[in-house]
């Protein structure tokens, strides 16, 4: 699905970098200007912050970060078997 159709960004793009990121640094923040940023991409209008977000937070909390499964979360992350 696309997020943002000024730059054709989608939910899979922002999937990717929110997963680099946390296994980069499992409490880095996650704004939209950082996911546009990693993604290669410049935000144009900007309609398309608070989607990017929330696809970005839904995407964190899915991967168990922000619950009480991190520590394990994390592991397979980095371990790549997840």
């Amino acid at each position: 699905m696309i997020l943002c159709s000024c730059t054709c960004l989608d939910q899979r793009a922002v999937q990717a970098v929110v997963r680099e990121m946390l296994h980069e640094d499992p409490w880095t923040v996650i704004t939209p200007g950082r996911v546009f940023h990693r993604a290669g991409r410049r935000m144009e209008c900007g309609r398309c912050c608070r989607l990017v977000n929330t696809e970005a937070q839904r995407f964190r909390h899915k991967l168990g970060y922000g619950s009480d499964e991190t520590t394990e979360t994390k592991t397979a992350i980095r371990e790549g078997t997840l």
